[in-house]
């Protein structure tokens, strides 16, 4: 069995022993990391990273972004700004203009499969989100679904519907609020 080394060099990272995911600076300081599971069904385990001061929409909307696993590998470095939804997808901040600031990404997780369509769902956390009064917080369930997600996907359109909306793009199909106690164990649900 391969052991890892006692001391390894994470700037050496070349893609055949793992890679480092960045992105612009407008695409925020990843703060939060978890496996995604195969929220796309495509038989690998995707890599959810929560960015709560990206600029979206505005200042501090906060993004997660989503990875899709694959067979090929990877390059030393992936670039969150090259998500295009065939190969993952941003979870974008909420409000926009009326709810400016609500750090999403903050905290992220796989929410394992809660809703028995084998697809494994996401858990992310909006710290300061307005959904139950200013700076209440909230947490976002999104189910995986088949293909995955369009290239940004918002989450504030997110109708807990069973089935795809009518509109041309993809997207998930459903979510779930909680107030601000969520949001704080979001990272610590089991995966």
């Amino acid at each position: 069995m391969a052991q890892f080394p006692a001391n390894n060099d994470l700037s050496r990272l070349d893609g055949s022993d793992g890679f480092k995911i960045s992105g612009p600076e407008s695409f925020g300081k990843i703060q939060s990391a978890a496996s995604a599971g195969d929220v796309n069904g495509d038989g690998f385990a995707g890599l959810i990273v929560g960015a709560p001061d990206a600029f979206i929409y505005r200042s501090n909307d906060g993004a997660s972004y989503v990875i899709f696993g694959k067979a090929s590998g990877f390059g030393a470095t992936f670039d969150v700004s090259t998500l295009n939804g065939s190969n993952g997808s941003i979870l974008s901040g909420i409000g926009g203009i009326q709810d400016p600031g609500d750090l999403v990404g903050g905290s992220v997780a796989s929410a394992g499969d809660i809703n028995g369509d084998s697809y494994a769902d996401l858990i992310v956390g909006a710290e300061l989100s307005d959904a139950h009064g200013r700076d209440s917080g909230a947490s976002y369930v999104v189910f995986g679904k088949a293909g995955g997600f369009n290239a940004n996907l918002r989450l504030s359109t997110l109708d807990g519907a069973a089935t795809a909306s009518s509109s041309a793009a993809r997207r998930p199909t459903a979510a779930i609020r909680w107030a601000r106690q969520a949001t704080s164990t979001a990272t610590a649900l089991p995966t």
